[in-house]
């Protein structure tokens, strides 16, 4: 039987009495304890570290996602408002073009009137003639009226040596400013004469109607006003014409102006 001592790791009781662990098997757990705590330490500082990184890399995905988000919607709202700005225009233009149509309409509409009313007057009118009277009128929305080419007399304010046909518009004044006197717009183009023979009379310093030309501009007023009180008739008088009332300022009005104003009198 060995009777020798025997040390052990962890005190044991024997009989009541504890025994004492070896001193080199303390030190080896001491180790054994610090290095298990520094593994653990750098350990959580890795995790501590991939963690922030991994945060920061979240965070900055985050916010560039917002961005794009954000810089979405933005072009989205500009692109619906840019949309609505091109339909509003399309919208103004064609309310526009509508109007544009309806006035056009309105012209030959009382072109149509006009022509009824000529053929009514002179049925000898041809196709042709009110063919270009319609098609004239649709593009002004004045009433407009071809007129032959006139022939030329002495006595007349505005003839030339030669004229060709044009069209000639005609727009009335509906204003009256009594019962013998009344006004009247008459329009030519070019050269084209207007038509009237006329005598100066210096001491009442106005122009006495004499005669009217056939195919002229005042005759086609007249087919226009028959039986009205704006017809023009020989033994009227011109009172003033744009505003002038004397003889050769009226005679110069007539020879140098396409469209004259005139203040009759009966």
């Amino acid at each position: 039987m060995d009777l020798e001592p025997q040390y052990v790791d962890a005190p044991k009781v024997t009989l009541g009495i504890p025994t004492l662990a070896a001193p080199s098997t303390l030190a080896a757990s001491e180790r054994r304890s610090n290095f298990v705590r520094e593994v653990t330490h750098a350990v959580v500082e890795e995790i501590d570290a991939q963690t922030s990184g991994q945060l920061l890399s979240a965070w900055s995905l985050g916010s560039a996602i917002m961005r794009d988000v954000s810089q979405a919607q933005s072009d989205g709202v500009t692109g619906i408002q840019r949309e609505l700005s091109q339909h509003l225009a399309s919208a103004q233009k064609l309310h526009r073009e509508t109007r544009c149509l309806r006035e056009r309409l309105d012209a030959v509409l009382r072109n149509v009137a006009l022509v009824s009313s000529m053929v009514a007057a002179k049925p000898s009118m041809t196709t042709g003639q009110m063919r270009q009277i319609a098609e004239e009128s649709s593009e002004d929305p004045e009433i407009v009226v071809s007129i032959p080419t006139p022939k030329t007399s002495p006595r007349d304010l505005d003839a030339t040596s030669s004229c060709s046909s044009a069209s000639t518009r005609l727009v009335e004044t509906p204003s009256t400013t009594s019962s013998s006197s009344f006004n009247l717009t008459l329009r030519r183009v070019d050269d084209e004469p207007f038509g009237l023979e006329v005598q100066p009379d210096f001491i009442q310093q106005c122009l006495a109607v004499e005669g009217i030309r056939k195919g002229s501009v005042c005759e086609a007023w007249n087919r226009q006003n028959i039986g009205e009180l704006r017809e023009i008739k020989i033994g009227d008088r011109i009172a003033a014409v744009n505003g002038h009332d004397q003889v050769e300022a009226m005679r110069n009005e007539f020879h140098e102006r396409l469209t004259v104003r005139l203040i009759m009198e009966r």
